[in-house]
């Protein structure tokens, strides 16, 4: 992870993990999110929602 970057040091510790992250959401949540990155960039977030959505039965409304 980009850590170098950050100056804060108690923004630093408030960064995780993808799957970290997924867990923070709730079934029924409306969910935003960008779609600006390079052609075949993957994003982590996204497949990890989807991964709980598989194994949890999570439910969002998502728009991109």
């Amino acid at each position: 992870m980009h850590t170098d970057r950050i100056r804060n040091a108690a923004l630093e510790r408030r960064i995780m993990s993808a799957e970290q992250a997924a867990t923070l959401f709730r079934s029924g949540m409306t969910v935003g999110m960008s779609g600006f990155t390079k052609a075949g960039d993957c994003k982590a977030l996204p497949h990890a929602l989807a991964q709980r959505a598989r194994e949890e039965g999570l439910q969002l409304n998502l728009i991109t």
